[in-house]
């Protein structure tokens, strides 16, 4: 048996979604419903998944970031290797695993490069256009195969690799589409032809699981457009304030002023009548000061249904034809939880039901990484 440890992420599949398929499917192996984080986004939940800490603990909380004393837009769909590195926190198992000698790799998976050992990196497909569809289905047709082939290599102690097509297919058309249930037949598929190439090769310790979930957009809201039109246009033309949000459920909120004022901004928008709840967050996060991650003043969560985009001018509109998104609170909206698979037929994790989060993912990984191992 090889020791080797997988770690497949099957981006946006709702938990009941995935169950119904899979059930479908024949097959009689568990599947668990997996809390997710908030906000449920994908980068933040990739990087929970590889440090056990929530989006407000390491500080990725979209899949943009905001950098530095000019408060720079960075995007992490397609990150350079300087900016993965520099903003993937240092903390993760990969880390760890790597500090102890053991090989590491990843495929496709976001903010990738940030990790030690040998990475293969494509950009995350973005949500605006059909396209986006079929560029993921055929990254995800590549990252198959690469991850098949490391499977048969067996050089590496761990993997993890990164599947969107669904998470695309849901955007673009919705959750109950046809290509979005054909995009879950394909990642269903890719579960059997993996765990079928791991009985082949050996391999014993293999975990599938979703991100997030997806729930079918009922309308869209632009909150710095929002504030402009009602007393704010000065702060947000000075840059005093900013609402960050790729259309998703929720926003982050930052500013330069004072709490008085802040409260009273936050106000404004749930006049609007489209919050459902607000965070508010304390303390920046650590780096280097001409770089540092910046951290919002709070996260604004929609209600169910609301997409938050952070354009400034209503014609900029990108995200007008989406149809599915995620980003709320699993708290408040249960559709945004993933699932959790494992295949484990030596039963070396003793799954017994209960309210698994994203979180509790890294301990498991580790156990299974470490067993049978001395330290290098």
């Amino acid at each position: 048996m090889k020791n080797q440890v997988i770690l497949v992420s099957l981006d946006g599949m709702p938990a009941e979604v995935f169950k119904n398929a899979w059930e479908y499917h024949g097959s009689d192996i568990h599947v668990q419903e997996l809390w997710t984080v908030y906000p449920s986004i994908t980068v933040p939940a990739h990087v929970s998944i590889l440090t056990g800490k929530t989006p407000e603990e390491h500080g990725i909380m979209e899949n943009l970031v905001i950098e530095g004393p000019g408060y720079e837009k960075v995007s992490l769909y397609h990150p350079t290797k300087e900016e993965a590195m520099r903003i993937m926190p240092q903390d993760t198992i990969v880390h760890e695993f790597a500090a102890k000698g053991l090989k590491c790799g990843s495929i496709n998976w976001p903010l990738g490069d940030g990790l030690p050992g040998e990475n293969h990196s494509e950009d995350l497909t973005t949500h605006e256009e059909a396209s986006g569809v079929r560029a993921a289905r055929e990254k995800d047709k590549h990252a198959i195969e690469l991850l098949k082939r490391e499977m048969e290599t067996g050089d590496k102690d761990f993997i993890a690799a990164h599947f969107e097509e669904y998470d695309g297919a849901a955007h673009i058309y919705g959750v109950d589409a046809v290509q979005t249930l054909d995009a879950c037949a394909h990642m269903v598929a890719y579960i059997k032809e993996l765990t079928e190439t791991a009985k082949e090769c050996g391999i014993e310790k293999m975990i599938f699981f979703s991100d997030h979930g997806m729930l079918d957009k009922e309308e869209n809201f632009f909150p710095n457009v929002y504030v402009k039109e009602h007393g704010y246009e000065e702060e947000i033309a000075r840059r005093q304030i900013y609402f960050l949000s790729d259309g998703s459920g929720c926003m982050q909120f930052y500013s330069r002023l004072s709490e008085e004022k802040n409260t009273a901004i936050v106000q404004c928008l749930r006049e609007s009548g489209r919050i459902e709840k607000v965070l508010w967050l304390e303390g920046e996060a650590a780096g280097e000061e001409d770089k540092k991650l910046r951290r919002p003043r709070a996260i604004l969560e929609m209600c169910a249904g609301g997409c938050s985009e952070d354009i400034l001018d209503r014609e900029e509109e990108k995200y007008h034809e989406m149809k599915g998104l995620h980003g709320y609170d699993p708290e408040h909206v249960r559709e945004m939880n993933g699932f959790f698979l494992a295949y484990d037929p030596g039963n070396r994790l003793s799954l017994k039901g209960g309210k698994l989060k994203i979180t509790d993912i890294p301990p498991m990984i580790k156990t299974l990484v470490m067993e049978g191992r001395t330290e290098r």
